[in-house]
């Protein structure tokens, strides 16, 4: 059977630019090329964008496209998509084929919804005719009935992105094409659009999709191929390449957590702390004599009665930590005074990936923990026994308000901080387990 798409030793260079100066008319360019050529860099210098590629995508199939920033993956889909020739190698595609590559793309923004689908359509090759046919369903699955004569440059990007989509598969390609633009709409959307590719599989349709959601990745494609450095580094079953492919990143993270656990410990050298043994019946197992870290959260609010005065995250031992491992024990430990005395104050802590998923939020209330009234300087910490977020960034909120809400200090992405993981693991978070195997081995005959 003939492949769908077939890539051949595919390369793509790009030559790297001197920086020319600029000029503000054509005269200036004219007059400077007569008597001086502008400087161009050798002919060695070049960013390789893709490196050998070849790979075979068969009919029906979907293929997904992993790999870190920067690997190769859209440029890997534009010369699929023949918007850009590759400098060595063959590529050959067959059927007709749709792209979605970017949000807004091949929409002109003065003109309306409706013009920009006839436009769109004609550049994937439909006739008027067929345009006019399917023109009330693509409005319909994009959901912009009440939008589709205003101009494009008054939609949001999510609005972009559904009107893309909706024209980018009522064409009914024979291989569809498209660059993370999913993860723009809503969850609703989205929602609907895995059903449009699920059908797309069902009629046989080629699929070559990139993301960095490895969880549609997986729910998707029945292969994936992974790029790095504009180099296949494999192509095969999903399963198994994704694995490899979280392999060699987690070995980075590890390799990235201890640089950068080294240079926590560098910079806390330099301040001067005294570290102690924790006093008879503390419940801290540590006592750290420091001077206040001052406060520098990106927005903060309330009436200051009690005012946040200082934040640290500790590991056990006390040191002052913020890159930890998936697992580990966390202390935070929150410094403030009270201006005047306050009865029943609530203290909270709220923990967000940095890509704005809220991963957990509590407060002394919460857990039933009663404050029965603070009165200048105090501390509190929350102790979190076994810190169970995957490997990410993440954000950390720190509040003081009272019982009814009214905030008195609320300090909103206080400062970032990591956690690693050893384990190729999907998710957020990693919830105690344990696997419980009970399988009986099946009777031979003749035994």
């Amino acid at each position: 059977m003939r492949p769908a798409v077939e890539l051949s030793h595919v390369s793509k260079l790009y030559r790297r630019f001197a920086r020319l100066r600029q000029l503000k008319t054509l005269k200036g360019a004219v007059v400077r090329d007569l008597w001086r050529r502008p400087k161009l860099p050798a002919a060695s210098k070049f960013n390789v964008a893709l490196k050998d590629v070849s790979m075979s995508v068969a009919p029906g199939v979907t293929a997904g496209i992993i790999g870190l920033n920067a690997s190769g993956k859209s440029t890997l889909l534009r010369v699929i998509a023949g918007i850009t020739k590759p400098t060595s190698g063959s590529v050959t595609v067959s059927g007709k084929v749709s792209t979605l590559l970017e949000v807004g793309a091949g929409f002109h923004p003065e003109i309306s919804g409706r013009e920009n689908i006839y436009i769109n359509g004609a550049i994937l090759g439909l006739p008027k005719r067929q345009i006019r046919e399917r023109f009330d369903d693509i409005v319909r699955f994009a959901e912009l009935e009440e939008f589709i004569d205003y101009p494009v440059k008054t939609y949001s990007s999510g609005m972009f992105m559904r009107l893309g989509f909706s024209i980018a598969v009522n064409v009914d390609p024979d291989v569809l094409l498209i660059d993370e633009v999913l993860a723009v709409g809503d969850a609703v959307f989205a929602q609907k659009c895995y059903e449009k590719l699920y059908d797309y599989k069902r009629r046989g349709k080629t699929i070559i999709m990139v993301s960095h959601d490895l969880g549609a990745i997986r729910r998707l494609c029945e292969e994936v191929a992974w790029l790095h450095h504009g180099k296949l580094m494999e192509y095969g079953e999903a399963g198994h390449v994704i694995g490899k492919y979280m392999e060699e990143v987690t070995h980075g993270e590890l390799k990235r957590y201890a640089q950068e656990h080294k240079r926590s410990v560098e910079v806390m050298a330099t301040i001067k702390s005294e570290k102690l043994p924790a006093p008879e019946g503390e419940k801290l197992p540590y006592k750290v004599v420091a001077p206040a870290k001052p406060v520098q959260p990106a927005k903060r609010w309330g009436t200051r009665e009690i005012e946040i005065t200082s934040v640290v995250m500790r590991d056990r031992d006390g040191e002052e930590r913020y890159v930890f491992s998936c697992g580990e024990t966390v202390f935070i430990e929150i410094a403030f005074e009270a201006r005047k005395r306050i009865e029943g104050p609530v203290f909270g802590i709220g923990i967000f990936r940095t890509d704005g998923v809220w991963c957990y939020g509590t407060n002394t209330m919460i857990d039933g923990v009663k404050v029965e009234s603070v009165a200048g300087r105090g501390e509190i910490a929350v102790k979190l026994k076994s810190l169970p977020l995957l490997s990410a960034s993440y954000y950390l909120d720190v509040a003081a308000h009272s019982a009814n809400d009214h905030p008195y200090d609320y300090l909103n992405r206080l400062f970032t901080f990591a956690v690693r993981s050893d384990r190729p693991e999907m998710g957020v978070f990693r919830p105690e387990h344990e696997w419980i195997i009970d399988v009986q081995a099946p009777e031979v005959p003749g035994r």
